[in-house]
């Protein structure tokens, strides 16, 4: 399974969840956009779409447009939307919404294409300690995405839907840990490697609620 994959997979479980009033808006969406003649639209057409409109979405809400958490979701909702619009699509939301996430990085994401690595896993298996001791373990699913820019001196880390993007700065190495500190200075980052590239868990610190959340692989 690759990261488009994961991304796909677990829009399914936001769109599921949505209360009645969320899905009321979904079908007053859907019959405006067969009022609108979404049948005389191209495949190609019909991605554009779903990418204009999520990005009119998060420029609204002046959203990030790179923040991985609210993009996805918004292109998820306008995907969800298509497939009900266009009966002919209604089985094909994974291979729309891979399309409709590759064209608005291609657009509107220009970080996501220059980095120098780049690491997603999807973690089952996660705990939340507050002052050293352990107060849960949830198996909910989180998608953890890392992405190193100069050297692995920045890092960009996203762990949806729990934190939106944080940046981070390379503060030291420890045999196989790399600590980063965040620029909001609230955060702490600890990455756990296994040989030189494979990271087998995350720790995400929140120093001024005495937090942390331990993600593993």
């Amino acid at each position: 399974m690759d990261e488009l994959d994961i991304y796909c997979e677990f829009t399914k479980f936001y769109l599921n969840s949505r209360n009645n009033r969320e899905m009321d808006s979904v079908l007053i969406e859907v019959a405006k956009w067969k009022r609108n003649g979404i049948y005389c639209y191209s495949e190609q057409e019909l991605i554009e779409l779903i990418v204009d409109v999520s990005y009119d979405a998060l420029t609204q809400i002046a959203a990030d447009i790179e923040d991985y958490n609210v993009v996805i979701k918004w292109l998820s909702v306008f995907t969800d939307i298509a497939t009900k619009a266009r009966e002919d699509y209604a089985t094909k939301y994974d291979f729309l919404f891979k399309k409709a996430f590759r064209l608005y990085s291609k657009r509107h994401s220009y970080t996501w294409m220059t980095t120098d690595f780049s690491y997603t896993f999807c973690s089952s298996n996660h705990e939340r300690s507050q002052n050293g001791i352990i107060v849960s373990h949830d198996s909910a699913y989180r998608v953890v995405k890392l992405i190193f820019f100069q050297g692995k001196q920045v890092l960009n880390i996203t762990v949806f839907p729990t934190f939106t993007k944080k940046i981070a700065r390379f503060i030291k190495q420890e045999g196989e840990r790399s600590y980063y500190q965040g620029d909001d200075s609230d955060f702490e980052f600890e990455i756990f490697y296994q040989g030189q590239q494979e990271i087998s868990s995350i720790i995400v610190r929140r120093v001024d609620k005495c937090t942390e959340w331990k993600y593993y692989k």
